[in-house]
């Protein structure tokens, strides 16, 4: 008789059992797969707002250049020629020889020496030059005028000298260049707006007198009768 209570009791306990096992393999698979879930969801969310912030980025950059004005890109241009990317030495030489000229003085030497590092960034090259004329208010108006030359210079060092009525002017002009950036922002990379100093160096540059460039017009083809001439 107890035999046969230990059997059945035994048959109610695997009977019972292997639900119950399968009820708790079950819940642990579903836990699994729940947490599982709930990381890919906490993943997909962060993509989600990364690729919102983006947009939105790429939204505003969007408008901001949709917005530029000629005006704008006339700025980008003048400041260009103020810091050029490469030594702009022998074209000052040329705008001073010009400018020279004009107010009647003759270029007596020019020579452009090494270049030289100003800062990190930007490299700057010595100038010196001899003037000679009569009158002295050609040289103080000279130098009034080299100030507001483009591409940017600085006057380091001026000397005046006069014999028998005519005088000669020894200077020394540092001008500047500065290499265009290689790399470009991230384009999720918002717009920097100008701060006022930005502002203020740029109104600057605007004011200073461009360079006048020589424009040669093409001419109709002639027949040389000597190629080698």
């Amino acid at each position: 008789m107890f035999d046969s209570i230990d059997l059945n009791s035994k048959q109610n306990v695997r009977a019972i059992g292997l639900p119950i096992f399968i009820f708790v393999v079950l819940l642990i698979l579903t836990i699994v797969a729940g947490n599982t879930a709930y990381k890919e969801y906490q993943k997909q969310a962060k993509v989600l707002e990364s690729d919102m912030v983006q947009e939105t980025a790429l939204k505003l950059k969007l408008d901001t250049l949709s917005s530029v004005e000629i005006v704008s890109l006339d700025a980008t241009n003048r400041s260009l020629v103020a810091l050029p990317e490469k030594n702009p030495g022998l074209f000052m030489v040329s705008q001073l020889k010009s400018l020279a000229q004009k107010h009647t003085l003759e270029v007596l030497e020019s020579t452009v020496d090494k270049d030289s590092n100003f800062n990190d960034t930007i490299s700057k090259a010595k100038i010196s030059m001899v003037l000679g004329g009569t009158e002295l208010s050609s040289f103080i108006d000279f130098l009034k005028e080299t100030t507001t030359l483009s591409p940017l210079s600085t006057i380091d060092d001026v000397s005046i000298s006069v014999s028998r009525n005519e005088y000669e002017m020894e200077m020394a002009i540092f001008v500047y260049w500065s290499a265009l950036p290689h790399t470009l922002p991230a384009l999720t990379e918002p717009i920097k707006n100008l701060s006022t100093n930005d502002e203020e160096i740029l109104r600057y540059l605007s004011n200073l007198t461009i360079p006048s460039f020589t424009v040669l017009n093409p001419t109709d083809p002639i027949e040389r009768e000597n190629p080698f001439r």
